[in-house]
């Protein structure tokens, strides 16, 4: 299995369980911060995390965003032997 493979299998594992995650406590990029006390939004439930859980998520979310780009970019290919 060649490396771009392998990095487009990890890619859709963590847009997916992103994706599971995020459908069942909520995501940080619609939470909000309220006077020092952090939320995840569900679905317009809001959920108090700690700081650490809250940014995290937010990384995460970002993370698999740009994911999703480079997983729609085609390297370029190589000479074929």
């Amino acid at each position: 299995m060649n490396r771009w493979r392998f990095f487009r299998i990890a890619i859709w594992v963590n847009i997916i369980s992103f994706m599971v995650v995020q459908l069942t406590a909520g995501d940080a990029l619609t939470g909000k911060l309220e006077l020092g006390r952090y939320f995840l939004n569900n679905r317009g439930h809001l959920t108090e995390v700690s700081q650490a859980t809250f940014v995290a998520a937010k990384l995460w979310a970002w993370a698999t965003m740009l994911s999703v780009i480079i997983l729609l970019w085609k390297p370029p290919q190589g000479p074929k032997a």
